[in-house]
């Protein structure tokens, strides 16, 4: 009978192993190769699941959500700002994966976007003040670091210099 070492060593010997590991370490090359990227795909996925949050009318009668009440009275509020924020979440989500000086603006024109629509999340919980909640300081947050990384790789888009290779990713 095989010990566990064993076993693992023969894991790790098999082709979907190493498969898996090649995946691994190119995604996190990808990843965490630049100094945006994480915040890009943060960005990106926060704003999809906000769109589809934003889907359910029963959001906009939660004591938390005070500033998204006043919308309650209009029947498509939730479906407009659903989609707003799935248009945003298309952007980031093209801008981060994408490579060169052109994606470097997009990324740039994404993250700043997103950074208006989280200070807007976090105005709206303001709203519930008091008590001040943590949906104001992390979205504020959120929204800060969006905008400065925005501006970084905007105009890093905008600045002349050698052109990228093909696999090298921005940031």
């Amino acid at each position: 009978m095989p010990n566990a070492a064993t076993l693992y060593a023969r894991l790790l010997a098999s082709a979907a192993a190493r498969r898996y590991i090649r995946w691994r370490t190119h995604f996190y090359g990808w990843l965490f190769g630049t100094p945006t990227t994480v915040l890009e795909t943060m960005n990106a996925t926060l704003l999809l699941s906000w769109a589809f949050a934003l889907l359910d009318d029963r959001l906009f009668t939660l004591p938390i959500y005070v500033g998204l009440t006043k919308l309650a009275h209009v029947g498509w509020a939730n479906e407009a700002l659903a989609i707003l924020f799935l248009c945003a979440a298309a952007f980031a989500a093209v801008g981060a994966f994408a490579d060169g000086p052109r994606s470097d603006k997009l990324a740039g024109y994404a993250l700043q976007l997103g950074a208006v629509l989280w200070l807007c999340v976090s105005v709206n919980f303001l709203a519930s003040y008091p008590p001040l909640n943590t949906g104001v300081l992390v979205y504020a947050t959120t929204a800060a670091f969006c905008w400065l990384s925005g501006s970084y790789l905007w105009g890093k888009g905008h600045q002349p210099g050698p052109p990228q290779s093909e696999g090298q990713a921005h940031g």
